[in-house]
């Protein structure tokens, strides 16, 4: 068995999208239940499930190709950390989550923080590889 140079990177976006379509369908389809257990207005989890779909179809797509492009693929690890950033910090700073929404967003931002790393990792594996191939041709 040959170990393929791009699994790591391949194998974080298939997890990535399983996770955010999973999070993103159930936010579409729940999202007054979790508006009111979490905190955030029912229409920002309800934007928050739709855009986590889509993201989630992307990198589907992304983790498919024959030849994943490594700038798509830092563009995701991007996105994760922007994700964190600029939707999970300000949530878990703005008080308006309740007691049971704070460690849910934090448990989130740290999932995706977690894919962003293995994401990364795979990008730089699949660099290195192929920075070798070239070395040695």
């Amino acid at each position: 068995m040959t170990h393929r140079p791009d699994s790591v990177l391949r194998n974080a976006l298939r997890a990535n999208a399983a996770f955010s379509g999973a999070c993103g369908l159930s936010a579409v389809l729940a999202f007054e239940a979790l508006a009111t257990t979490l905190g955030p207005p029912a229409g920002v989890v309800i934007f928050q499930g739709a855009s986590l779909a889509l993201f989630s179809a992307a990198l589907v797509w992304l983790a498919t190709r024959a030849e994943i492009r490594l700038g798509f693929a830092l563009a995701v690890v991007v996105l994760d950390l922007l994700w964190v950033a600029g939707t999970a910090a300000p949530l878990l700073a703005s008080g308006v989550l309740t007691p049971v929404g704070v460690p849910v967003v934090a448990t989130l931002a740290v999932i995706v923080l977690g894919f962003a790393g293995a994401q990364y990792l795979g990008v730089r594996r699949v660099r290195d590889a192929s920075e070798a191939s070239v070395a040695t041709a």
